[in-house]
């Protein structure tokens, strides 16, 4: 199952790198934003990295936080911290930055806060 979930993430990434996308925002949750932005930075394309605060990963396991700082390191990433620390609006800081600065959001599911704020750019991806 997550090979087919890695597979379906490298897919689309590749698909949109091909209709001209070449920066890619990722908000900085565990697994698919981040094997996303993993993928694109493997492509080439610029990876902006939207944090919500900085201890983000503080709690998450060392091999997490490791795939985390790796993306991190790469020269074609950027950082951007919505927040210096945790506040009950700093998730939806990141998705207004990354909002601001997208011309198309995809989400996975059928749902989430930041398709409200910018629903004409929104394309949802069903779960795999």
């Amino acid at each position: 199952e997550l090979e087919k979930v890695q597979h379906t993430l490298a897919t689309l990434v590749f698909r949109l790198d091909n209709e001209g996308f070449t920066d890619f925002y990722v908000n900085c949750e565990r697994y698919i934003p981040l094997w996303a932005g993993m993928d694109a930075a493997l492509i080439g394309a610029k990876v902006h990295l939207i944090i919500p605060y900085e201890e983000q990963c503080a709690d998450w396991s060392e091999k997490d936080r490791d795939y985390y700082y790796s993306l991190h390191a790469r020269k074609e990433t950027t950082v951007t911290f919505a927040s210096k620390c945790y506040y009950k609006g700093c998730y939806a800081a990141a998705d207004k930055i990354m909002a601001e600065h997208s011309d198309r959001i995809v989400v996975f599911g059928c749902a989430h806060p930041i398709s409200v704020i910018a629903k004409e750019k929104t394309e949802f991806m069903p779960f795999f």
